[in-house]
């Protein structure tokens, strides 16, 4: 069935220092600078005329330092902050949960925003951007380690092969985990990645760990170890890279 996924740049490490001047534009069309070398839009929400460009043609000249931007003074509302726009607050929502993180880490990441509150949906316009962008960032380094990743169609490494459906609840319970030691030391060692790898390919529910694999995933990930290394970013069983 046809679905829509959405777009998201892939870029190469670094791509975002190039930039003197970027804007955030709103479901208004309004601008916020997100990153502003010329300092002349900080912390500014605007709407984009030819004086911001006569604007910033002085400032390549050297002419200006950081002269103030006009507001319209009949449009008051251009100042405030615009809440977050529908699209992007599933995008959000969407990345959030293809990159495994905890919904526990939520508060803290809106909090990193400059929003005092601790739900995607408290967050202004910009601060919903400025977070997509560092999701978009770890997007692009998770693609780095093997081929790009599709939008929308999980975050893992697309040569890891999709999971087979889960077994009954029942049937993992009472089957004993098959884990050798040296697997079990391996994971041990990189807990955190692991678990959060397994939850990405669906391999292991929220609330589960490697723990709680199957004795075929199991069987799957001793004969290749090293394709699981680089989709978990770990290193290789028995210490190497």
């Amino acid at each position: 069935m046809p679905k829509k996924v959405g777009l998201a740049p892939v870029t190469r490490d670094g791509t975002e220092y190039e930039f003197t001047l970027v804007w955030d534009l709103d479901g208004s069309h309004r601008a916020m600078a997100s990153k502003d070398r010329t300092r002349l839009f900080d912390t500014k929400t605007i709407e984009l005329t030819e004086a911001e460009g006569r604007l910033l043609a002085e400032w390549l000249k050297g002419a200006m330092a950081s002269p103030p931007i006009p507001q319209p003074a009949t449009e008051p509302a251009l100042t405030a902050p615009s809440p977050i726009a529908p699209e992007t607050l599933a995008k959000l929502e969407r990345y959030w949960i293809g990159l495994g993180k905890s919904p526990n880490a939520i508060p803290k990441a809106v909090q990193w925003t400059g929003c005092a509150g601790s739900t995607f949906a408290e967050l202004t316009e910009a601060q919903a951007q400025k977070l997509v962008a560092v999701l978009q960032e770890q997007m692009n380094a998770l693609a780095q380690q093997g081929e790009p990743a599709t939008p929308g169609a999980g975050l893992h490494d697309p040569k890891v092969t999709p999971p087979d459906p889960a077994p009954p609840a029942q049937a993992r319970a009472e089957a004993p985990n098959p884990l050798p030691a040296e697997l079990t030391a391996w994971f041990e060692a990189n807990e955190t990645e692991v678990n959060d790898c397994l939850r990405r390919v669906d391999w292991v529910s929220a609330g589960q760990t490697w723990r709680d694999l199957t004795p075929e995933r199991v069987a799957s990930i001793g004969q290749r170890p090293e394709r699981f290394a680089r989709a978990a970013g770990i290193p290789l069983l028995g210490g190497g890279r």
